[in-house]
């Protein structure tokens, strides 16, 4: 018979194969359609923005080509000029200084030269001068420019020159016919220089369209070059990437029927709408796709295939840029996939299914002499041990394990006995450490109640006159002095020593709380040094600056800026305990009351000494020294 956890792990094995299989068959399978058409469309729209790339490279370059070409022309206008600009130039040089016969002689010189140059009656020198007369023309020789237009209403003369008078040259166009045969105008670009020294402007003009020309030729280079690569770029198995105009001219299209053509009246099929106007449409809607009807290059005239058509825009161009495929070419893919799927499914259950009987058989054998080994450990037999092949693997690690764990077992129950004895001493000694620890508490009790018991008896024998308010008060902030001091002690633990900074603190505003309407009054700067004191020495410290502290409070400070300064440090083994007023001061020999004689016993408690400093007006410094090794 099988052992009971072979059997699991057989029954698991082929449970997470039949989750394996119907995760297939439920989950991947059914969604291929889905993802493959997914893929594709991405396919289909990468390829676009591919195209789309392409295209605004293609619009880029012309874009530069239309300005360099545009610049090359203004650049010739201007070299075509300065050989006209130099013939006056050297007529006005030999006319200097002569009178003025002489001078107009040289200028009709000049005009007769420059219409020798006219040998073209598309492409002419002229002469204005500053009036808009034209001094020198093919045609107009002699004629007032200067309130004649073109068929737009643009003036054409004195623009030219008021740019040549206010730069020395500059660039305008109008509108105009070529020739007597055209009747249709045309832009001209005409290029003026102002010659100063006879109010002259003096220029040539070419047609725009020439430079069109050339700028057509250019860009059906540039369409052919773009066909060539959409031709390389097929969507799906048929699909093609098209491109059209907004006048609906096919500019690039695989059907020759097509390119070339206006297909503004070709019909959507599927919605008897007209294709152009549903593809701009689908792209100025956000959409950016359509679907539709339409014939394959196999299957001509029969448009009843679904295809798609995913659409961008070019606006230097004015170019709408689609990318098609036809869905059924979509759904042969999915197809091919899910039987491609299949067989691999198929094959890697079977795979799966033969590898996993093989490792069962290795990785359970150990296992199971384990589990026998563990049924000997519960009837009580520990010397039993793994006695099978230790592999270098997570079974062997298993059976070193198991049988350190015995080996220990052993060991445990030998140290047993005598880890019982070791606590049993340790207990003994904590019970006697606490017994101690109860009796100090009693007796920092019985010290406390005997310095508040005398802390009264003092008050009691005061000679000074004070309200029961005013007693209990004074009382009652001593004997806080010694609680806070208690308190902090029970928040630390044994081997801690009280924050002495924290402790002051929280004195002194217990004080400044009790007898201080306004805070903002009074100032306190500390300098406390983290000394290790005795519990009665912290409480002594704090009885005598609780005094000390009240008495400025009450006694020293009139009025506003009220300052105090606290300082404890640690001086090769002596404590020193400053405080400091800035108040009015007082008498040292006229003082008396229980506040000063507290401040003494505290100090003579704790061994030390006192010295009092304090002048009328400049306020009192109060310095106490003290053995730091001194427990009273």
């Amino acid at each position: 018979m099988f052992p009971k956890i072979f059997i699991k792990a057989l029954i698991s094995v082929f449970i997470l194969v039949a989750v394996y299989v119907s995760l297939i068959l439920t989950m991947v399978i059914p969604n291929i359609d889905k993802n493959s058409i997914g893929l594709e469309e991405r396919i289909g729209e990468a390829q676009l923005q591919k195209t789309v790339e392409i295209v605004k490279s293609v619009s880029k370059e012309m874009q530069v080509y239309t300005i360099n070409t545009l610049e090359r022309h203004k650049q010739e206008l201007k070299k075509i000029t300065s050989l006209a600009w130099q013939i006056i130039e050297a007529k006005e040089i030999e006319s200097r200084n002569q009178p003025p016969n002489i001078i107009k002689r040289k200028q009709n010189e000049a005009i007769e030269l420059i219409s020798k140059l006219n040998n073209d009656t598309n492409e002419y020198f002229y002469i204005s001068d500053y009036n808009s007369v034209l001094l020198s023309h093919p045609n107009f020789e002699g004629k007032d420019f200067s309130n004649t237009r073109d068929q737009f209403g643009n003036l054409i003369v004195p623009p030219i020159v008021e740019k040549a008078i206010k730069f020395g040259e500059g660039f305008t166009s109008y509108w105009w016919e070529k020739n007597d045969i055209d009747p249709n105008v045309y832009e001209k670009l005409t290029y003026g220089k102002n010659f100063q020294a006879w109010k002259w402007v003096v220029g040539t003009g070419v047609y725009i369209d020439d430079i069109e020309k050339k700028i057509a030729l250019k860009k059906s280079l540039l369409i052919a070059r773009l066909k060539k690569v959409l031709s390389m770029t097929p969507i799906g198995k048929t699909g093609y990437i098209y491109i059209f105009d907004s006048d609906a001219n096919m500019i690039i299209h695989p059907d020759s029927t097509l390119e070339g053509k206006n297909f503004d009246t070709l019909l959507n099929y599927e919605s008897g709408t007209y294709l152009y106007d549903d593809l701009v449409d689908a792209y100025k809607n956000g959409d950016k796709k359509l679907y539709y009807l339409w014939d394959k290059a196999t299957d001509r005239g029969n448009y009843s295939y679904e295809k798609i058509s995913w659409i961008e825009h070019d606006p230097y161009f004015d170019w709408y840029i689609c990318s098609s495929g036809y869905l059924d070419e979509f759904h042969s893919e999915s197809k091919a996939l899910k039987i491609y799927l299949l067989y691999t499914a198929s094959f890697i259950t079977f795979f799966i299914t033969l590898l996993g009987l093989y490792f069962l058989r290795e990785i359970l054998a150990p296992v199971i002499e384990l589990s026998e080994n563990a049924k000997e450990v519960i009837k009580g037999n520990l010397d039993t041990r793994y006695r099978g092949e230790i592999k270098d693997d997570e079974t062997g690690l298993l059976a070193t394990q198991f049988n350190l764990m015995l080996d220990t077992i052993h060991n445990q129950i030998d140290t047993l006995d005598l880890s019982v004895k070791e606590k049993t001493k340790e207990l003994s000694i904590s019970l006697k450490e606490k017994d101690i620890l109860l009796k100090e508490i009693h007796h920092r009790i019985k010290n406390n109640l005997f310095v508040i018991s005398g802390i009264i008896g003092l008050q009691a024998f005061d000679d000074k006159v004070i309200s029961k308010k005013d007693l209990l008060r004074s009382i009652q902030e001593r004997i806080k002095a010694i609680a806070l001091a208690h308190d902090m002690l029970c928040r630390i633990d044994g081997n801690e020593d009280i924050n002495l900074n924290n402790y002051v603190k929280k004195l002194v505003d217990s004080l400044l709380l009790a007898y201080v309407e306004d805070k903002s009054m009074y100032r306190c700067d500390y300098e406390i040094e983290q000394v290790k004191l005795s519990i009665d020495q912290i409480l002594g410290c704090g009885l005598i600056i609780n005094e000390l502290v009240t008495n400025s409070i009450k006694y020293a400070f009139q009025g506003e800026n009220n300052f105090l300064e606290i300082v404890i440090k640690d001086r090769e083994g002596e404590v020193i305990l400053l405080v400091k007023d800035n108040g009015i001061g007082f008498d040292i020999s006229s003082i008396k009351g229980i506040g000063l004689d507290l401040v003494k016993m505290s100090v003579e408690q704790l061994e030390g000494s006192m010295d009092i400093q304090s002048k009328k007006n400049l306020g009192t410094v109060i310095r106490i020294t003290f053995p730091k090794d001194i427990i009273s």
